[in-house]
């Protein structure tokens, strides 16, 4: 008893100093786990942002859609049977991402076009457009990092013809706003739901307002605004390229009448095309006889109509 009761030169016991040995080693533990746990939840948050970066990074160039359609398209395919994909290419036609390299410690594992499906609220119309998914499985490479491989999903516009096979395509955000959004039907439509817009100014007294210049291009006609385009009967409001305003009907594409209740002109007026002819149903018209270099009214001359010459 009086051999184990015998204190060392620090002063404790033989049961102390194991005592104390063994809390030192707990501590150490404890230590080392929780720097194990910091460093695997710092390589998880790591990770999970170049995974964020490298999912932008496909999303952005699949956005163009000729590099989308060089990416995803293959040959004889139906894409609404799903099929992988191996490679993502950049603008210039070089591969950027492909299944089994490896990217800031993840590695691209695999790439596939997913089957429409109602899980996943997509769909595609043969012929015609829809929505479809594109999924990648990235598996980390180094050893503290995620448990398994991450799937990551990239919704994706596509138009395809009667048996599948893709024709164009695009990667997509469905919601831009709680105003705008994109149609359900076709990607490519941007759709304003309430109000109106304005465009150079803070007026807001009709649906679209616009300070400045409009131009839109028709083949053949120069630039051009279309008045009517719900109606097969519209006009097209037409600027040539010297500078000339005309109206085109858009059924024939020819010179359109024109109708208007008060004209204040500062200029020249140029008649174009023939002008009809001179009858009670056409009372009022008015002609440019090149002839007399004057204007003329269609007025009622006895039971007919006849041209009288607007004189100065």
């Amino acid at each position: 008893m009086q051999q184990s009761s015998k204190l060392n030169q620090f002063g404790f016991s033989m049961v102390e100093s194991t005592m104390a040995l063994g809390f030192i080693a707990i501590v150490v533990m404890i230590s080392l786990s929780i720097n194990r746990m910091s460093n695997q939840s710092h390589m998880k948050m790591k990770n999970s942002d170049e995974l964020i970066s490298l999912n932008k990074e496909i999303k952005n160039l699949l956005s163009d859609t000729s590099t989308c359609y060089s990416s995803l398209y293959s040959a004889g395919q139906d894409v609404t049977a799903g099929y992988d994909v191996d490679e993502i290419l950049d603008s210039s036609g070089n591969v950027r991402f492909a299944v089994g390299n490896t990217y800031n410690f993840l590695e691209l594992e695999s790439m596939k076009i997913e089957p429409p499906s109602l899980g996943t609220a997509t769909h595609m119309n043969k012929p015609g457009t829809g929505f479809l998914t594109l999924t990648s499985s990235w598996k980390p490479t180094n050893k503290t990092s995620f448990d398994r491989s991450v799937l990551s999903r990239l919704r994706i516009w596509m138009q395809v013809d009667n048996t599948g096979e893709m024709l164009n395509c695009g990667s997509i955000t469905m919601n831009l706003s709680h105003l705008w959004r994109r149609s359900y039907v076709d990607a490519r439509d941007i759709i304003y739901m309430d109000g109106s817009v304005s465009v150079g100014t803070e007026s807001t007294d009709a649906s679209f307002v616009v300070q400045g210049k409009i131009k839109a291009t028709l083949p053949d006609f120069g630039d051009s605004v279309e008045l009517d385009p719900g109606d097969v009967n519209g006009y097209y409001l037409n600027f040539l390229s010297d500078k000339k305003m005309v109206f085109f009907n858009q059924a024939t594409l020819s010179l359109a009448e024109l109708q208007v209740r008060d004209l204040d002109l500062t200029g020249e007026l140029i008649n174009y095309g023939t002008p009809p002819a001179c009858s009670l149903a056409t009372l009022g018209a008015i002609r440019v006889n090149p002839s007399i270099k004057r204007l003329q009214y269609c007025g009622r001359h006895g039971g007919t109509g006849r041209w009288f010459t607007i004189e100065e």
